[in-house]
């Protein structure tokens, strides 16, 4: 009805998409979901909430292929923006898993150290952009610039607060305003930072300092849910899926040397 009365890109038909994606998810009509997500993503790619939680189904269903298209065109998109939240999110969502495009690579890097370089007087914000300088650090193989990014990140979480939510878009709605409570940001962003230090620890040759680390953030994490191919249930947000997709590849890795307890 909205994309009759109101026509397919106004505010309040991108309202209802994702509200309708987020009930899709909540029904197990997951393919219907991420479609929906799809269709919002290309029409609004100025949501990078939105962005976000797709680009991170597609990791979690290995659209490997898809995936990269979604990098290569948000990365693209924020080169025109100047906000740093924008840089910190499309850096974020581009290094949710590790990408064979160098190129694509070096600008979610450099976006990351814009948002890091912009956002200095942003305390209540800047553990955010931290954490992606991090994740984009690791996955260009910078492993002590990573660890260095990401033990900020979690040291500082706390400094977060709602003022953190004020830029927030409208139409991302119950997942910007639950990205407003300190503590779940708190806990979200030490969860992340702390899944990818594990994986950049491996990297260094440290399997034993890893392991001792993975094993106080997973007490910590929130459960994964409960039925795998339905990620979205129990109105599940961009971030948990950012940190169980974070604990499955850290975990994962870990095993691959026996340093895994399973």
């Amino acid at each position: 009805l909205r994309r009759k009365v109101s026509g397919p890109d106004h505010h309040e038909t991108l309202v209802a998409m994702n509200y309708l994606a987020a009930s899709y998810g909540n029904a197990d009509r997951i393919d219907e979901a991420i479609s929906l997500l799809n269709e919002y993503v290309l029409i609004n790619p100025e949501n990078t909430f939105v962005a976000m939680k797709f680009a991170a189904l597609q990791v979690w269903f290995s659209k490997d292929a898809e995936y990269l298209v979604t990098c290569e065109r948000m990365l693209q998109w924020a080169q025109e923006s100047t906000n740093p939240n924008d840089f910190e999110r499309v850096a974020k969502l581009s290094n949710l898993s590790s990408i064979s495009n160098d190129k694509l690579k070096e600008s979610a890097l450099a976006l990351a150290r814009r948002a890091v370089e912009l956002g200095t007087e942003k305390k209540e914000i800047l553990p955010w952009y931290h954490m992606s300088l991090g994740m984009a650090e690791f996955r260009s193989g910078n492993y002590t610039k990573a660890d260095t990014a990401l033990v900020t990140a979690a040291e500082t979480a706390s400094d977060t607060n709602d003022e953190a939510n004020d830029e927030a878009n409208d139409e991302a709605n119950d997942e910007a305003n639950d990205e407003a409570n300190d503590d779940v940001q708190r806990d979200r962003i030490e969860s992340i930072s702390n899944f990818y230090r594990v994986m950049s620890l491996f990297q260094q040759g440290k399997p034993d300092e890893a392991r001792t680390l993975f094993n106080q953030a997973e007490v910590k994490m929130k459960p994964l849910p409960i039925d795998e191919k339905n990620p979205l249930a129990n109105d599940a947000n961009h971030d948990d899926l950012i940190i169980w997709l974070a604990y499955k590849e850290a975990k994962a890795l870990l095993a691959e040397t026996g340093t895994s307890d399973e």
